[in-house]
């Protein structure tokens, strides 16, 4: 295995890289506020819901990142198709 030539193109500039480092930052949020949540004695709603909708943006952005992986993006292929 080895890496393609314009790597650091492609992790700074590809939709899937920064749909999988938000991804991660919404389950780390969710986790947080899930951890705080149950350490408090009477947890407010509104925590709760947090958590929730944390946790479902997580997981919508982690189930969109295959997706976003292969979709053509001519600012890292340029315009000419790669299979040609």
């Amino acid at each position: 295995m080895r890496l393609i030539d314009n790597w650091k193109t492609v992790l700074w500039r590809s939709w899937a890289v920064w749909a999988g480092v938000l991804a991660a930052i919404l389950s780390g949020a969710a986790t947080s506020v899930y951890f705080y949540t149950i350490s408090q004695p009477y947890p407010s709603r509104q925590l709760i819901v947090l958590n929730g909708v944390l946790t479902a943006a997580a997981g919508i952005v982690a189930a969109v990142v295959p997706l976003l992986r292969v979709t053509h993006q001519k600012s890292i292929s340029g315009d000419s198709d790669a299979n040609r």
